[in-house]
């Protein structure tokens, strides 16, 4: 095992040469398991130069259970030797906390970053206990009552009456629309009972508050929007307004920058648009319900040259990967305003609005969403604008017509990846919708006994592409040939497979085949006749050429 080169977020060094206290140790373990965990060695200079055990440490049990002796709740960490020229240091691996950790005397902290990039501890203020109570599922910052606040003074009768119209529009749960004022409040969470009183909440102010009450009480709810053309900022708009009407002015701003264009799918006219609303729509309020209210920020719907970005405070509450965003239950952060969204209609009822904006995107073979800029601090969505993919549309759309019924997200997924990424394993399929190998497996096989993907080869060689006939589809004879393994073979050899298969091959299909001008496709194809391989067939557009018999 080697000594990391520098301190990070979860890398920390202590000298130990004159003892390093006790004290300070315990509060490095809290802060570590209030973050993200992590390794502390004891004994390493913050260069990286290894000073070696103070004798009172080289006790790894005693150092392990000072830690669980001195925290609340106790703290397991554990503790190995590490010997370098030398000199002994010891590795303590601290790991996540699922509860909020203190020092037996009620301290409690947390790592953050520094400017130049250091890391450092911090005591955590009530607005950090708080957030990572959130993000741990313990606290629910939108369920919270203001006590000083009457309904009638906090919450504004237009923005309910457009809550109404909202839960018209969408599609909401139409009992909400049968009932009074004071009911819908309470159905909603709006309002709780305290001491024979209703007090409005947290949920109920950002819903349908007066702006002066979010302002006052919930000074961390804001939203920009943004429209850049290189580092020129053409449109910078921010907004502290109530959610509602914030989801619909952002809505009109959307749409004031969506563009269509269309293919013809038989006889019937399909609009693609370059960014889809319902796609926008889920990520908006996913960004909106999932904040952390805690932190100050606003949520950012930035547009870029080919790019929609969507960024909220707050990271991905605990449990919550890159790796599991497909297959996680839903974990909201906020779930009374989450629970709210939901009824009303705006957001997906199953809690599942990221499995919206996957297949959104998959079904006009968009690249898939983007959260790889995502960190511990905040969530950021990257969606590319839509180009028009015609063939792949064409295909799912014949394809779905043909079943009289909706691919499954997973085969949609899968369907885009192979058409754009052309021939994959199935451990990289199982990676992509986030699946194990047997259901990936069975999601894939399924699509090769419908005939629209080909399995090649057996074992660990085994790969799939989409078959000769969804190629056909497409227009795209050439390629299938091509993902068959072909690619590395001499040209001759490439088209005389394309014509076994296709019966035929022109010019055209030569230069798309081999990746070859014009007049090299010529050349090879008049060779080949000359060799006798092939026969030239027709003449002028209409010429062609099949296997000499």
């Amino acid at each position: 095992m080697e000594i990391p080169r520098k301190e990070t977020l979860e890398i920390e060094f202590k000298s130990d040469s004159k003892r390093f206290p006790d004290k300070e140790l315990i509060e490095e373990a809290v802060a570590f398991s209030n973050t993200s965990g992590g390794l502390l060695y004891l004994g390493v200079e913050d260069d990286g130069t290894i000073t070696g055990l103070h004798p009172v440490h080289k006790d790894l049990i005693g150092l392990s259970a000072l830690i669980a002796n001195n925290t609340r709740p106790t703290l397991r960490v554990s503790v190995s030797m590490m010997e370098k020229n030398n000199k002994k240091i010891a590795v303590i691996r601290i790991p996540q906390s699922s509860q909020l950790v203190s020092t037996v005397d009620g301290y409690y902290a947390r790592r953050q970053l520094k400017l130049d990039g250091s890391p450092e501890k911090v005591a955590m203020e009530p607005s950090d206990v708080t957030s990572r109570l959130s993000y741990i599922g313990a606290y629910d910052t939108t369920d919270q009552i203001i006590m000083g606040l009457e309904p009638n003074s906090a919450l504004n009768p237009v923005e309910r009456a457009r809550l109404r119209d909202i839960i018209r529009q969408y599609q909401g749960d139409s009992i909400l629309l049968e009932l009074k004022d004071s009911d819908l409040d309470k159905a909603l969470g709006f309002v709780k009972m305290v001491d024979g009183k209703l007090k409005p909440t947290i949920t109920g102010i950002l819903m349908i508050g007066y702006e002066e009450a979010i302002t006052e009480y919930v000074p961390t709810h804001e939203a920009a929007f943004q429209v850049m053309s290189g580092t020129d900022v053409l449109v910078n708009e921010f907004f502290r307004t109530p959610m509602l009407k914030l989801f619909e002015t952002l809505l009109v701003m959307f749409r004031a920058r969506v563009e269509e264009k269309e293919f013809m799918a038989g006889l019937i006219r399909v609009p693609v648009p370059n960014y889809d609303e319902k796609v926008f729509r889920e990520a908006l309020v996913n960004a909106l319900i999932h904040r952390d209210y805690n932190l100050r920020g606003a949520v950012y719907i930035r547009f870029e040259k080919q790019y929609l970005n969507i960024s909220n405070p707050g990271g991905f509450v605990e449990g919550v990967t890159l790796k599991n965003l497909l297959v996680t239950e839903p974990k909201p952060r906020n779930r009374s305003l989450a629970d709210a969204t939901k009824r009303i209609g705006i957001s997906e009822r199953t809690g599942r609005g990221i499995d919206a904006i996957y297949y959104g995107l998959a079904r006009f073979g968009s690249p898939l969403p983007d959260y790889s800029r995502s960190d511990r601090t905040s969530v950021v969505l990257r969606i590319r604008s839509n180009a028009l993919n015609e063939a792949f549309m064409k295909l799912i759309f014949e394809e779905q017509n043909k079943r009289q019924k909706l691919f499954e997200l997973d085969e949609m997924i899968l369907l885009s990846k192979l058409f754009f990424e052309r021939n994959l394993k199935i451990d990289e399929l199982s990676d992509i919708i986030q699946k194990n190998i047997a259901e990936t497996r069975e999601s894939v096989e399924g699509l090769v006994e419908t005939g629209l993907v080909k399995a090649h080869g057996q074992g660990k060689g085994r790969f799939y592409t989409l078959s000769q006939d969804s190629y056909s589809q497409t227009g795209k004879k050439s390629a299938y040939v091509r993902q068959q393994g072909f690619s590395n073979i001499q040209r001759e050899e490439m088209i005389k497979n394309f014509v076994i298969t296709y019966e035929k091959i022109t010019r055209a299909d030569v230069i798309e085949l081999c990746r070859v001008t014009k007049d090299q496709a010529y050349i090879i194809l008049s060779s080949m006749v000359k060799k006798g391989i092939l026969k030239k067939c027709g003449a002028g557009k209409g010429t062609f050429y099949a296997l000499n018999d």
